[in-house]
C-alpha cells in the first residue's frame, strides 16, 4: 500500500546473462592455440552436431565484437580463425555447437 508514502516507487527487472562467464570445457578435444596470440589462432574440438558451429568474440565487458559461423563441417573441427575487429586486449571466446557451449579467455597481443 503506497497511498501513505511520499516519493516514487519503481519496479526493475534484472536479466543475468552468463556470456561473460568462463565455465568448464564441455567439448571433447577442445583446444585454442596459441593463447596469447598476435591475432590468428587455431580452434580444435569434437563436434556434437556438424551442421553449425558458432564462434563469438566478446570484450571483457560482455559486448559482442565479432562472430563467425561454420556450416556442414566434420566431426573433428579444426579451423584457423582471425577476427579483424579485435585489437590488443583480453577477450572471451564463446563456442556453441548443438546443445553445448563453452567460453574461454583469449588474449590478443
Amino acid at each position: 500500500d503506497h497511498l501513505t508514502e511520499w516519493g516514487e516507487t519503481e519496479d526493475y527487472t534484472i536479466t543475468v546473462d552468463d556470456t561473460a562467464s568462463t565455465e568448464e570445457v564441455s567439448f571433447e578435444g577442445f583446444n585454442v592455440f596459441p593463447n596469447p596470440t598476435k591475432g590468428a589462432f587455431t580452434l580444435n574440438l569434437k563436434l556434437v552436431d556438424t551442421e553449425k558451429v558458432s564462434v563469438q568474440l566478446y570484450d571483457i565487458r560482455g559486448r559482442l565484437i565479432d562472430e563467425k559461423k561454420y556450416y556442414n563441417t566434420t566431426t573433428n573441427f579444426s579451423e584457423r580463425i582471425f577476427f579483424k575487429k579485435a585489437s590488443t586486449g583480453l577477450y572471451l571466446l564463446k563456442v556453441s555447437n548443438g546443445n553445448k557451449q563453452t567460453t574461454k579467455k583469449l588474449s590478443i597481443k
